[in-house]
């Protein structure tokens, strides 16, 4: 036997089983099923820019759209990572929002090539990773402290 309910469902409900054999004899019996409620994951979500760019700035504006919580009164924490690996080991830069844009303030290297990522945490009473974007690398070229000028995409 299997049961399936649907997002957000929880609580208790009875359930009736009933066995007929051939000559129609038949027999029930009845049981509980209690769905405890848990916190469902947002939905996908994409990041939107810079992707894959190379970038005029050392201070980039980051943005991606948003995630959708299923959960009424679920909000949605976002932690923007940023690295010189492709991995995402060892972290340079990373921030807790609720927006779905940012702005760094601490500067970028220039001539570095980057890597970011955004995860997407709910934060009822057990927050959990829920996504994880993709990554994608920037790169920084000819920045100085009076400015930029961009060479073209990596």
């Amino acid at each position: 036997m299997w049961l399936f309910s649907i997002i957000d469902l929880n609580g208790m409900a009875e359930v009736v089983v009933t066995a007929t054999d051939d000559s129609s004899a038949s027999v029930s019996d009845s049981f509980n099923v209690t769905i405890l409620p848990v916190g469902d994951d947002p939905s996908r979500f994409s990041l939107s820019f810079p992707l894959g760019d190379t970038l005029n700035t050392l201070l980039p504006n980051f943005s991606w759209h948003p995630a959708v919580d299923p959960d009424n009164g679920d909000v949605i924490e976002y932690q923007i990572s940023i690295s010189t690996f492709e991995s995402m080991e060892s972290p340079i830069y990373t921030e807790s929002l609720s927006d779905t844009f940012h702005i760094i303030t601490v500067p970028l290297t220039d001539d570095v090539k980057y890597y970011w990522s955004l995860s997407a945490n709910t934060t009822k009473v057990n927050p959990k990773l829920d996504y994880q974007t993709q990554i994608e690398p920037i790169f920084t070229n000819n920045c100085t402290s009076r400015g930029c000028h961009v060479s073209g995409n990596t």
